[in-house]
């Protein structure tokens, strides 16, 4: 059969890490014999190799190949490539890891939609996920800009083998930093036949907590800024428009120099490391950017560029102060369960750090911020972006999904001021959120998203939950942590079945036990697809379940031997919460809830009499 995908990995002293992502290959759906596994060791001096080695013998279809030292991952990824057999070639690091399905849907995608490129969801643990606004919808035909492809700048990506070849793209090889930008620059400018499959996790890029794998870090800033003037290089000799061109260089300008110049940053950096990177991305948007484009940017970024182009090195310092935190604020938060559904709703406010509402300025036709004394800076061009979305994270996986539409923050009067906010709701079923399909058994945390202006913010929702539901048979429970932030917790039997505040009636007279349960504050939607009973004394018992209004009865009728006998409640063959102990036979002749009171001697002797 052809091998439809080539996997490949460059590596160098990975060590145990390297297991993971090989296990994650070895459990895709895609038969093993339609991929195969490159990996190229970059001169290891670990034993990286001699696991690799180790690997080969048990997954047929690893190769493996060793080079000398290069220091960087240009060069094992163009071997790699020139190995690879493959229709498709797929980049991944060394230390991440694919979710089971993701090579077979890419492959049917990449098919269906004859592209040169699929961008499959890619999520992070460890750290916040980037990019996920790409990865709101599946495309066939997605457009790098309306799309947010361009969000994700990684190489973990399927591309056409025989694409690359035949345009020639290759990795930059030597010391470069951005080594996947300038190839990625390579691929935009000479195809729009890209793919976006949003509906399935693909990729995990784990980020560890010794910040190992981190490269968030620009590290040698000469190293760092050259290799973005490497990707300006492929923007200009790109045979494109002259507006493609300066929508790419505009966005390169924006995220990797412009978005430098944030709290974030300077916050990580040394005074004189703060000050060279401020000259060296003042003297690259000199040499390569040319002024006009900054008009386009977002009112905060072309701030930061008219004191970037003046040399205004204080008024750069202040004006991220004046930009720290900025966040869409939620009031009034409330979750509620309906039909299934958890709604929440909500009010949303762009507030600065200490939560007050950004107070806007009217003048002529435009919105101004009121630090911007010359009106420079009119917000009025990028109201139709700014929204507020809430999203589902699960921490364990990173994998994120979002909710329904999001709402429009817009101008509104608020006691003779003019802010930035919106009302509304957000809703989602947790049996079909996740493109149609329910979200995975675990905890999920509820966050909030706001982009304004060029003012991002992803904030976890305070809230008090709403209590636990039954959802087509799915036990889902929400909690608040010590912070007050919501936790939905899908699948967790015991703790929703705990949440209902049980209580547990018993009635009968020798053996014969009628017991009967009440759950309140329970919210469910068709009950009839949850096994409840309950579990006496290790043996399960179903039982009749009714319900009103918001309370659910259970009623089963038991025969039990004399002894004593603990009772929980059964949800699907798990087991939830003691109820109570069921105390049955002589001496006691009845059934009882607590342990029964034996006569006393005294008592016992006067009976004699």
């Amino acid at each position: 059969m052809p091998i439809d995908v080539s996997v490949v990995v460059a590596t160098y002293d990975t060590g145990e890490k390297l297991d993971a992502l090989l296990g994650s290959l070895a459990t895709q759906t895609l038969s093993p014999t339609r991929f195969e596994v490159v990996v190229v060791d970059d001169g290891s001096t670990d034993d990286t190799w001699t696991r690799l080695q180790e690997a080969a013998t048990q997954m047929p279809n690893l190769r493996i190949e060793r080079i000398p030292n290069s220091g960087w991952p240009g060069r094992p990824r163009n071997v790699g490539t020139d190995l690879a057999r493959g229709r498709y070639v797929f980049y991944s690091d060394h230390d991440d890891e694919l979710f089971p399905e993701a090579l077979e849907r890419m492959v049917e995608l990449a098919d269906r939609a004859e592209a040169d490129v699929v961008v499959g969801k890619e999520v992070r643990s460890g750290a916040r996920t980037i990019g996920a606004e790409a990865f709101l919808a599946d495309r066939e035909r997605a457009d790098l800009f309306d799309d947010d492809v361009l969000a994700i700048l990684t190489p973990h990506k399927l591309f056409r083998t025989a694409f690359l070849r035949e345009q020639g793209i290759r990795f930059p090889e030597g010391r470069r930093r951005l080594e996947d930008h300038v190839l990625l620059a390579e691929v935009y400018t000479r195809t729009d036949r890209v793919a976006v499959l949003a509906s399935y996790p693909c990729y995990r890029w784990i980020i560890y907590p010794d910040g190992s794998n981190n490269s968030d870090d620009l590290g040698d800033l000469g190293v760092y800024f050259s290799s973005l003037a490497d990707v300006f290089d492929v923007l200009d000799g790109a045979d494109i428009s002259s507006e493609r061109r300066d929508r790419l260089v505009q966005f390169w300008y924006a995220t990797r120099m412009l978005r430098r110049l944030a709290p974030y940053w300077f916050d990580r950096w040394t005074p004189d490391y703060r000050d060279e990177a401020i000259k060296i991305i003042a003297d690259l948007a000199a040499e390569r950017v040319p002024p006009r484009l900054d008009a386009g940017l977002p009112p905060v970024l072309a701030r930061r560029a008219a004191l970037l182009r003046a040399g205004d090195l204080a008024g750069l310092i202040t004006r991220a102060e004046a930009d720290r935190d900025i966040h869409v604020r939620t009031d009034d938060v409330v979750p509620r369960w309906e039909d299934g559904r958890l709604v929440i709703s909500l009010d949303a406010t762009l507030a600065d750090a200490d939560g007050n509402p950004v107070r806007l300025v009217a003048h002529g036709d435009g919105l101004f911020l009121p630090d911007d004394d010359l009106h420079r800076f009119d917000l009025t061009p990028f109201l139709d972006d700014a929204i507020v979305d809430v999203f589902l994270r699960r921490p364990k996986t990173g994998v994120e999904w979002y909710l329904d539409t999001p709402l429009a923050l817009r101008p509104v009067d608020r006691d003779g001021e003019l802010v930035v906010a919106a009302s509304g709701t957000f809703s989602f079923d947790p049996t079909d959120v996740a493109f149609g399909k329910a979200l995975d058994a675990g905890r999920w945390s509820v966050y909030v998203h706001g982009d304004a202006f060029g003012y991002t913010s992803r904030r976890r929702l305070v809230a008090e939950p709403p209590g636990p539901a039954l959802v087509d048979g799915t036990p889902v429970r929400t909690q608040s942590d010590e912070e007050g932030r919501l936790v939905v917790a899908v699948g967790a039997a015991v703790g929703t079945l705990a949440d209902t505040e049980p209580t547990l009636d018993v009635a009968g007279r020798g053996r014969h036990a009628r017991l009967s349960a009440a759950l309140t504050h329970l919210h469910v939607r068709n009950l009839d697809r949850a096994a409840l009973g309950f579990r006496v004394a290790g043996q399960d018992v179903p039982a009749t379940v009714t319900t009103e209004s918001r309370e659910v009865r259970l009623d089963a009728a038991v025969d039990l031997p004399s002894g004593r006998h603990p009772v929980r409640l059964l949800l699907d063959a798990t087991a939830g919460p003691p109820l109570g102990t069921v105390y049955v036979g002589r001496p006691w002749q009845r059934i009882l809830t607590h342990p029964p009171r034996r006569p006393s001697l005294t008592r016992l002797v006067r009976r004699g009499r």
